[in-house]
């Protein structure tokens, strides 16, 4: 049987538990570098146990993470269903 005549075998699936293991091993450091930066913006800031939050790599990605954290706020505390953001266009 020659090699272009063989039906294509697909191989099994892996377990999703690994997939996510195998991937996340290398970002460990990573995790836990963010997770110590955090803890130690929440206590310079006075948070407590409950307080969370993330490491952006800054510029727009910050920015859109305000937004997002914003806009979770706003449905949650103060029931915003139909949030709007208000900018100034400059044009030359």
């Amino acid at each position: 049987m020659s090699l272009s005549s063989r039906p294509f075998e697909r191989p099994p699936r892996p377990e999703p538990d690994l997939v996510l293991r195998t991937l996340l091993i290398p970002f460990a450091g990573c995790r836990q570098a963010e997770a110590e930066i955090v803890r130690m913006c929440c206590d310079i800031f006075s948070g407590g146990p409950e307080t969370c939050g993330a490491v952006t790599s800054g510029g727009t990605e910050s920015i859109i993470m305000a937004c997002k954290a914003y806009r979770d706020h706003g449905r949650a505390v103060l029931g915003i269903t139909e949030p709007n953001i208000v900018y100034v266009a400059v044009t030359q």
